[in-house]
């Protein structure tokens, strides 16, 4: 599992997948190592075998980890009721981790999308930035923490606070695609067009995965500009 999450986190998917893969043969009750298999499988654009594993898992026993990975499953494919679903088990006290600020920014990125759920997601939004706050008052030098509150600053309409931390998480990490990806989105969320198309060429040339782009709801305007099918044209 180590060995995987190292292999993930250097962007060796296939290489993280043999490793988790071979934990399950190991030991096929911990429902981690599906967990950590369906992330991996999701990188490689494989999304509908990583719902296989997902439910794999699940067949185990119920899990806050696999009720959060199984509602970025459905969320990449469109379905924000059922991936809403999955994020509450996945944040509730008696299936999940009622602490855990990722897990809410999720249920909040799939509430948005649901009508009639505005509300609900702002305050999920709120949560994930009051359970982030200390954590990054802990380690402000962190700039995977200082991009993903950016990027809630920018979901809960803190134009200034979201271009400010965006631009320091970027410029701390400007190898990081993910940081990279997330800037983007907060940057489109605030109007900033401009730098959205930037950090979204800096995420694709790092090795961000294309499917994901094209998946992500809060791109969609930007997918419509001229200068999108330019970048993907680049990329091709």
């Amino acid at each position: 599992d180590r060995l995987g999450s190292l292999r993930h986190h250097l962007g060796d998917y296939a290489g993280a997948e043999q490793a988790f893969r071979q934990s399950i043969q190991i030991e096929p009750d911990a429902v981690s190592s599906y967990a950590n298999l369906s992330m991996t499988l999701v990188r490689q654009g494989r999304s509908d075998e990583a719902l296989h594993v997902l439910q794999q898992g699940l067949q185990v026993r119920p899990s806050g980890q696999l009720y959060n990975n199984l509602g970025t499953a459905l969320f990449n494919r469109g379905d924000y009721i059922g991936s809403a679903k999955a994020f509450e088990h996945a944040v509730s006290v008696s299936k999940g981790n009622s602490i855990a600020y990722l897990r809410w920014a999720n249920l909040a990125d799939t509430l948005r999308w649901i009508p009639g759920r505005e509300q609900d997601s702002q305050q999920a939004y709120r949560k994930a930035a009051a359970l982030l706050k200390p954590r990054l008052e802990r380690a402000p030098g962190d700039s995977t923490l200082v991009s993903r509150m950016g990027l809630y600053a920018a979901k809960l309409g803190d134009k200034t606070t979201a271009s400010v931390l965006s631009h320091k998480a970027v410029t701390a990490a400007p190898d990081n695609p993910d940081i990279r990806f997330r800037a983007a989105v907060a940057y489109e969320l605030v109007g900033q067009r401009d730098a959205a198309l930037t950090e979204l060429t800096s995420a694709q040339n790092l090795g961000y995965p294309t499917k994901l782009i094209g998946t992500e709801p809060d791109l969609l305007a930007l997918r419509s500009d001229p200068r999108f099918d330019l970048l993907r044209m680049e990329k091709e």
